[in-house]
């Protein structure tokens, strides 16, 4: 996005010769350009409240460069007259104010222009291009990736066993039981401790009872 710069042009009368040519110089290299919104009013001093010179300047909510024939001091008095508020904001055709640092000041921004202290259309030029420049500053948010060692670690013992694992034990187990009738299996029972001479030697000794 192109970042903008408002300019607003005082005409005044009675200059004729090379101050003419100024003015047709500056309108020329400025209408069409690209960042800048070019506004053509008559001279401050003499706009009336409510008059459409006045609700165009009211209309202006940003930083804004005059391009009068007067002091700055003048044209801040008179754009405060129309209730054009602002902060004289330091530029280098305004040298008075250096010490006010123009980035930090707050509400509009006026960058107030003697044109009689202008040497060249091309100078004022490349100063309201810096001007546009300024305006351009933006703050970025970065969006840092979050560290791995900020992730929640997952412990193996609290992941749940999977349903079908569940399932599939559960039928091997149940499986088996039926197949052994319930009984326990073979390789599992326990095995006598009498051989076949000492299962003889039992039945003998009951058989002597009964008799």
């Amino acid at each position: 996005m192109v970042d903008r710069l408002n300019v607003v042009l005082v005409s005044r009368s009675g200059l004729g010769g090379k101050s003419e040519d100024m003015i047709e110089a500056i309108v020329g290299n400025l209408a069409g350009r690209p960042g800048v919104d070019l506004v053509l009013v008559s001279p401050l001093a003499e706009i009336d409240h409510d008059s459409t010179d006045q609700l165009t300047l009211l209309s202006i909510g940003a930083a804004v460069a005059v391009l009068t024939w007067d002091s700055p001091e003048q044209t801040m008095s008179d754009l405060r007259r129309i209730g054009f508020d602002g902060v004289r904001s330091p530029h280098a055709n305004d040298p008075s104010q250096g010490s006010t640092n123009a980035t930090q000041v707050t509400g509009r921004k006026i960058y107030a222009f003697d044109l009689r202290n202008v040497a060249t259309v091309d100078e004022l030029i490349d100063q309201l291009d810096r001007l546009r420049k300024v305006q351009s500053v933006k703050t970025f948010s970065l969006g840092l990736p979050s560290s791995p060692s900020s992730q929640p670690r997952k412990s193996p013992l609290s992941t749940p066993p999977q349903p079908k694992v569940v399932d599939k034990l559960v039928g091997e187990s149940r499986s088996v039981s039926q197949d052994n009738g319930g009984r326990q299996p073979t390789e599992n029972r326990p095995q006598s401790s009498l051989g076949d001479a000492g299962l003889d030697d039992l039945i003998d000794q009951l058989d002597d009872f009964d008799h």
